[in-house]
């Protein structure tokens, strides 16, 4: 059963924590990844999926992690997810504070603890009526749908 107050949703509570770890590239290095600070969050998916009992859970010296889901049918192929753990260094990933806004009518937004406000027309909203914005410039949505 979906959980009416989205910001309670463990699927939210886990997306608020990975969004909340600095990552942030930096394209100045040369190296993979580009900052050893992008390993927090490999560390942290890593003792994630262990815990939830995948097999052959494994972080490698690019701050690759992988791990395998067997498949509970026969003869199904293994199919595979790829997905980049950094945040572009254009806005700082440091200290993120993701706020959600629920029922959002469309105005002017505060975000909590900065005191910075974004007019209704920098706001993204989703369609469902729930925000989730960083501290910054940045901007994250979904729908209550995606939440659980």
């Amino acid at each position: 059963m979906a959980n009416n107050n989205c910001g309670e949703s463990p699927l939210v509570q886990r997306f608020l924590k990975y969004v909340s770890i600095w990552t942030t590239s930096d394209d100045t290095t040369g190296t993979t990844p580009s900052t050893a600070r992008q390993f927090d969050l490999a560390r942290y998916l890593r003792d994630e999926l262990t815990a939830m009992g995948l097999e052959d859970v494994s972080l490698d010296e690019n701050g690759y992690v992988m791990a395998t889901l067997p498949a509970n049918t026969e003869g199904k192929p293994v199919i595979g997810f790829i997905a980049h753990m950094d945040t572009a260094p254009d806005a700082s990933g440091e200290n993120v504070r993701p706020q959600i806004i629920e029922d959002y009518d469309g105005g002017d937004v505060l975000l909590a603890g900065s005191g910075d406000v974004y007019a209704s027309g920098d706001v993204a909203a989703a369609s469902s009526g729930v925000v989730v914005r960083k501290t910054g410039t940045a901007r994250l949505r979904f729908g209550k749908n995606d939440m659980g």
